[in-house]
């Protein structure tokens, strides 16, 4: 088993990400909305 820091980090690293990611999806969306 990890120490629990380092799973807290890689937590809150790949929940970043995720969100990140996911706002990064929405801007591409409305883009090619108001594109068309």
């Amino acid at each position: 088993m990890a120490p629990t820091w380092v799973v807290s980090i890689l937590g809150l690293f790949t929940f970043d990400v995720d969100v990140v990611g996911k706002r990064e999806l929405v801007k591409m969306r409305t883009r090619s909305v108001s594109v068309t």
